[in-house]
């Protein structure tokens, strides 16, 4: 089983890698509030993806020295 996450392609400028930023809610320890953190991710991508596009990204060995990421899924 790979980690697999959802999130939004915020960059799309380079050739075959999109940037992926992910969101996560958890409550604050102590406070209890929510607390939204993003989190980007370089993710190789064959295919031509527009800032926006909402995608399922997976784990993957290191295609380069920051992708670790691969999309396998556009929602």
């Amino acid at each position: 089983m790979r980690k697999k996450l959802e999130g939004i392609v915020v960059s799309d400028k380079q050739q075959k890698t999109r940037i992926v930023e992910v969101e996560r809610c958890f409550p604050h320890p102590k406070y209890k509030k929510y607390i939204r953190q993003h989190q980007r991710f370089a993710c190789h991508c064959e295919e031509d993806l527009k800032n926006g596009t909402r995608v399922i990204i997976e784990a993957t060995r290191p295609l380069s020295k920051t992708k670790n990421w691969r999309i396998i899924k556009v929602l």
